[in-house]
Order: structure tokens, then sequence, then C-alpha cells
């Protein structure tokens, strides 16, 4: 349950239900929306899934493939949403921040 008027406990809350998605392939939050910008300027919008997630620093991560089009968004500006929802919770999670690209060799 969602603490009430606690702020600090309410973060606490998001980033423990997020390290959680990022390890259950069952969360509702596992599967998440990521928002970008296009080079036209225009908003893209597509799923992702939570790999990884460390509350302490406020981060969250995702795999993609080197040459999808969302790498040379992020890169060109790293800007993001990522929306996650869980529905049989009523339970919506927007964030906000600044991306950064890691690639691994192949």
């Amino acid at each position: 349950m969602l603490p009430d008027n606690d702020l600090d406990a309410i973060a606490a809350f998001i980033w423990a239900e997020l390290v959680a998605a990022s390890h259950d392939n069952d969360s509702q939050f596992r599967h998440a929306q990521l928002a970008t910008i296009d080079p036209r300027g225009w908003p893209q919008s597509r799923t992702v899934i939570l790999r990884h997630v460390d509350a302490g620093r406020r981060e969250v991560g995702f795999h993609t493939h080197r040459h999808s089009a969302k790498i040379a968004e992020l890169q060109a500006a790293p800007a993001v949403t990522l929306l996650a929802y869980d529905s049989p919770r009523g339970l919506q999670l927007r964030l906000w921040g600044q991306a950064q690209v890691h690639v691994e060799a192949p």
C-alpha cells in the first residue's frame, strides 16, 4: 500500500517497487514506456523492460540494440520520461531525468 502524506516513505516505496520490477517478470512495473525526442523534435514513446534499478543513485536501466533509433535520440537529446502503470492497484509512476548510453562490446 502506498504510504500517505510522507514524501520520504512514498519515495522509498516507489524505488522498492522499481527494484523489485527489475527482477520480477510478473511485476506490473517491469514493462515501462520510455519517451524521447526524435531529430525532428517530435516525442517518441516505446516500451522498454526494466533490467537494472539502483535506488540509491536514482537510476533505472534497460537494454536496447545499439543501432536502434532510441540510441541516436538519447545521444542527441538525453532528457527522457519513463511511465509505468500497475493496473490492478491503479498506481502510475512517472519519472524524468537525463539518459546516459552505455555500450557494451558485442
